[in-house]
């Protein structure tokens, strides 16, 4: 069989980086059952659309992708349509009726279900091998430590639409990663929507750490994302003392008020935090803590909003992702009237995201001048520069993204990269020999 024969899929992922590690899973069945990836899904037999419901935008770009799935199924009426993830999972039987271009609905709590779904729908036919497919140059990797969560913040909607935490066995985690780094992978992201209560057969999320550092081919172990609650000593410690993992930390904090973190049911107060991240820069000083942001909760004043920006500027976070307040059905903060404009949400939302933009950008450049043990990732051809270099992309040990140019190919290999200059999401720099 030619590739140009071979079946082919397409896979459009929304969301988080759980939906990216699942994409991920799917994209590898799909491939040891004889299927190619494509880029597009007009010559695709197979599109998956991985969907999240955390906010309304989220759900609107998912409901306009399957809409437009219309005009694919019009001219492959033999290709399968499948939905899955949150928004499969919170919204499926109105997906289903009102699609009728959808041919399979895969809810959150079953993706890890997938190919038993797949074949037992007759999409997959029984009795394919399932050889691994080797990813050539791919460098980095996620793996799924956990799913679901017991934390019921009052805005969230993913303990419904993933269940209560489940970890995942120990050993099954260690053989996964092994797995990976047969095929090249050299750094790992541990994800869970609480990497901090990670527990299974008496092995907590410091221990996990631990016992992933000993795999011989891994230079590198991230983590996200964690709830301050259950930030521990033990954990901060394991992070300062393991080469290994990474210094960064994403740390939500969403709100400065206090009567707002209340509403929300986060299980702290501001001085509570702030005090967290004066410990954590005392454990790890070279530390990058990065966190999340929601502005135009119910009942928020301008006072609650001024609180938040005292907040942000005292602890001087190395990158924020701001978000507006969207309610969600089923979640405790959807029976509260949404009673903060959508001007108001504007404003503070553009106030707030400047702040935190010009705080990266300020602490970025502090950067300038120094060393950082770069991963190299990928890279790309930049033929508007006229010289026989290739740009490349890494990041560093806490996680800024760092680009620079070299004429060798260096990707999979650790170097010192001396920045030059700064902007906000990145860092540019020049190989030090």
């Amino acid at each position: 069989m030619t590739e140009k024969t071979m079946k082919k899929y397409y896979i459009k992922t929304f969301g988080c980086q759980m939906n990216a590690a699942d994409s991920d899973m799917f994209s590898e069945y799909l491939i040891s059952c004889g299927y190619l990836p494509t880029d597009t899904p007009d010559n695709a037999d197979i599109v998956i659309i991985n969907t999240c419901s955390v906010r309304q935008h989220a759900e609107e770009r998912a409901f306009t992708e399957i809409g437009d799935m219309k005009h694919y199924k019009a001219a492959n009426p033999n290709g399968k349509v499948i939905v899955v993830g949150c928004m499969a999972e919170n919204l499926g039987d109105e997906i289903k009726k009102k699609y009728q271009q959808v041919d399979l609905v895969i809810g959150a709590k079953n993706t890890q279900n997938f190919p038993e779904i797949m074949t037992q729908s007759g999409i997959i036919q029984k009795g394919i091998a399932a050889a691994v497919a080797k990813n050539d140059n791919k460098i980095s990797s996620h793996i799924t430590i956990m799913r679901g969560c017991n934390n019921f913040c009052s805005y969230c909607i993913v303990p419904y639409v993933r269940g209560p935490e489940q970890s995942k066995p120990v050993d099954e985690i260690l053989k996964e990663i092994t797995d990976l780094t047969e095929r090249g992978i050299k750094e790992i992201s541990l994800l869970g929507q609480n990497v901090n209560s990670y527990f299974s057969n008496n092995v907590d999320f410091a221990d996990l750490l631990a016992k992933v550092s000993e795999i011989k081919n891994i230079k590198r172990i991230r983590f996200m994302t964690n709830h301050p609650k259950d930030v521990s000593d033990k954990l901060l410690k394991s992070i300062s003392t393991l080469n290994k993992v990474c210094h960064h930390i994403h740390l939500p904090l969403q709100s400065g008020s206090d009567k707002i973190l209340e509403l929300m049911n986060r299980k702290y107060t501001f001085e509570n935090y702030y005090q967290l991240v004066r410990k954590i820069r005392y454990y790890i000083s070279e530390i990058s803590i990065t966190s999340d942001i929601m502005t135009g909760f119910p009942t928020e004043t301008d006072k609650d909003h001024k609180a938040t920006i005292e907040a942000i500027n005292k602890i001087g976070f190395d990158f924020t992702y701001v978000f507006k307040y969207s309610p969600r059905s089923k979640t405790e903060a959807f029976k509260l009237k949404d009673d903060v404009t959508k001007e108001k949400k504007e404003k503070w939302h553009k106030e707030l995201l400047d702040l935190c933009n010009s705080i990266a950008k300020e602490r970025n450049t502090k950067l300038i001048g120094t060393l950082s043990e770069v991963l190299v990732e990928s890279s790309a051809d930049t033929p508007e520069i006229n010289d026989d270099k290739k740009e490349f992309f890494g990041k560093g040990r806490d996680n800024r993204g760092i680009v620079f140019r070299s004429a060798k190919n260096l990707i999979g290999q650790s170097i010192n990269v001396k920045i030059t200059q700064a902007k906000i999401h990145s860092l540019i720099g020049e190989v030090e020999n």
